[in-house]
């Protein structure tokens, strides 16, 4: 394994931050102009109430966009190294169940026909994983992880 797993892990958590992003925007202007014409063609209840529903919708999808520029600004942090002692973001972790990046919550992806989780650091997973070496190891949900190999 070298940096252009990685470097392809990345991107694919740039890419599902991206797609949050555009998702939300694109949820946030359609709310807004479903408010905007339901103003133009109804009075009194139904007008407030649906101007009320969509001001709701407008705020859910407000705070999935803060919360996907917040995944961006980590992603922006991390370093990457060839090799790690300890696991950090940016650390590819082989362990006996699986091969996890640490980043941001994405879930399972694949590269190459291979599956890899790209996880949190706040993620049960990741908080167990986080500031290991290889040779640690940790029982989560009644299984026993092995930390094998950090890149």
């Amino acid at each position: 394994m070298n940096l252009t797993i990685k470097e392809n892990l990345f991107q694919k958590a740039l890419q599902f931050v991206e797609n949050q992003l555009f998702a939300s925007k694109q949820g946030i202007e359609q709310s807004q102009q479903a408010a905007n014409e339901e103003s133009k063609s109804s009075a009194g209840d139904k007008y407030e109430t649906t101007r009320a529903m969509m001001q709701i919708e407008i705020e859910n999808y407000t705070k999935r966009l803060v919360e996907a520029q917040k995944s961006v600004q980590i992603l922006q942090k991390i370093q990457f190294q060839e090799n790690y002692s300890l696991v950090t973001m940016g650390s590819l972790v082989v362990s006996n169940q699986g091969k996890f990046f640490m980043a941001i919550g994405v879930g399972k992806v694949q590269i190459d026909q291979e599956d890899f989780f790209i996880i949190s650091q706040h993620s049960p997973v990741g908080q167990q994983f986080y500031h290991k070496k290889v040779g640690d190891e940790f029982v989560l949900n009644g299984r026993k992880f092995v930390i094998l190999e950090i890149v």
